[in-house]
């Protein structure tokens, strides 16, 4: 997985905190692996303009990574966060985009 999170350069925002761990690709009962957290730069407090930071998730072989958004606030429609399937984001599929919105 490869996880790009990207700013323009205007206003800024506390920024986004995610958890993560892989499982087992086949469902089981009994599910081993690895987890872990991400943040964007300076979460909580407020991150830079012009910030671009790539994150990559690798698991074991036979494991994918299940992904949770605990927090997410940012400048609402230009800043975004992508999600990719693959830790080489050339060779790989956006799986999600995350944009504030504020109604």
């Amino acid at each position: 997985m490869n996880v790009l999170f990207r700013t323009n350069y205007a206003v800024t925002d506390k920024g986004w905190l995610a958890t993560w761990k892989a499982k087992k690709n086949m469902p089981t009962i009994y599910q081993y692996g690895s987890n872990g957290t991400m943040v964007s730069p300076n979460y909580p407090s407020n991150y830079d303009s012009y910030d671009e930071q790539v994150y990559q998730i690798s698991v074991a072989y036979g494991m994918q990574v299940n992904m949770t958004i605990d927090d997410f606030r940012t400048e609402t429609r230009f800043d975004y966060l992508n999600i990719y399937n693959s830790t080489l984001q050339s060779n790989s599929t956006l799986v999600a985009t995350y944009v504030f919105i504020l109604y």
